[in-house]
């Protein structure tokens, strides 16, 4: 529902296969909208955690990423596929990448994954305790 969602409209057409969905405020029905996917393509390289994506991997969707951004982190090689940001032929072919594996096994690692999936707390604690580590030693103006 951003400032794109009338030319998004145009280039899905009438396809049955592409849902472009308002965002979901309940958890349970978002939960539900999750669960019935079969992966989540992520376009946003300039998020620095990527709580949709998060969303996902939490409930056990194989993700199809940017290589940068907070979202690159939290796709792994077993889990889904990384392409390059900003490049639509890069989405595509991470597309048929994802499609064309063992879906079985991808599904089964993504749901595995989804047990140890990364929260927004834990991500700003590993990135405090990276701040932290830059700054040891180091003396402060008096």
């Amino acid at each position: 529902d951003g400032r794109d969602r009338d030319k998004i409209v145009r280039h899905i057409g009438g396809n049955p296969h592409i849902h472009l969905l308002a965002p979901v405020e309940d958890r349970k029905l978002l939960a539900t909208v999750m669960a019935s996917a079969d992966a989540l393509l992520h376009g946003s390289s300039a998020e620095t955690f990527g709580l949709v994506v998060a969303e996902a991997a939490a409930s056990g969707l194989p993700l199809i990423v940017p290589d940068e951004g907070g979202a690159a982190y939290l796709a792994t090689a077993e889990t889904g596929e990384h392409y390059t940001a900003a490049d639509a032929t890069s989405a595509t072919d991470a597309i048929i990448r994802l499609l064309d594996r063992d879906q079985t096994a991808l599904h089964a690692a993504a749901r595995t994954a989804a047990a140890n999936a990364y929260t927004i707390d834990s991500h700003f604690e590993a990135l405090f305790a990276h701040y932290a580590s830059l700054t040891r030693g180091q003396r402060k103006a008096v």
